[in-house]
């Protein structure tokens, strides 16, 4: 509870000794409390958001922009490109199918849009180029989120864009206060342990999938 004990110290000593432990109790209880706990992963998230901007890049968050998204294809298909180990396995066609993925991706967003629907993009940016983005849909009342597609251009992992973006789908919705997402148990090993790492359970199985969770508490 570092922030509740640099909060401590910042009681003025002008008040009665009673009436600082009234204030310190306060101050322990609300840090202890869900908004504490908010407070506090919003302030490592303004910090890792700083920590991205200073490597020289950019944070765009938009909705219903058709041309951004178009513009994160290359970042999709470098992201889930096949491993050696996949190759062996005989997926050399996956490149074709995440293009095919990739279209049909574009033509539904399309479609959405002309319905009058909406999807958003939080992507991040080095130059003008798409490095790290996520592709969303946001429920009526804004307290849940689906991710459609969450995706880091190889070059750019392991520098925390991912779960940057993950954390900007609580804290640009703050009455968000659930996360939903579908990945592939079988072959992408590394995306379900990324997602367990940043706090996402199994909600339940299907036939080739799991959809995963993460609660805001």
């Amino acid at each position: 509870m570092k922030m509740a004990e640099t909060s401590l110290k910042m009681v003025p000593k002008l008040y009665s000794n009673k009436e600082r432990r009234d204030v310190k109790h306060h101050i322990k209880n609300l840090y202890s409390s869900s908004f504490g706990r908010d407070f506090e992963k919003y302030t490592m998230y303004k910090k890792k958001r700083t920590k991205i901007k200073k490597m020289g890049l950019t944070f765009d968050f938009k909705k219903n922009d058709l041309d951004l998204i178009k513009k994160s294809k290359e970042t999709f298909l470098l992201a889930f490109l096949p491993t050696d180990k996949q190759l062996e396995a005989g997926n050399d066609n996956k490149q074709e199918m995440l293009k095919k993925e990739w279209n049909e991706t574009i033509i539904n967003v399309t479609s959405l849009l002309k319905d009058g629907g909406k999807i958003y993009i939080h992507s991040i940016k080095d130059g003008q180029d798409v490095i790290a983005f996520a592709l969303f849909y946001v429920s009526t009342d804004e307290t849940e989120i689906f991710v459609d597609i969450l995706a880091v251009n190889p070059n750019y992992q392991r520098m925390s864009l991912g779960s940057t973006l993950l954390d900007s789908l609580f804290f640009e919705f703050p009455e968000n206060s659930l996360i939903e997402l579908i990945t592939n148990r079988k072959d992408n090993e590394k995306a379900l342990k990324f997602y367990k790492k940043n706090g996402f359970v199994t909600r339940f199985e299907l036939s080739h999938n799991l959809v995963l969770v993460k609660k805001r508490w």
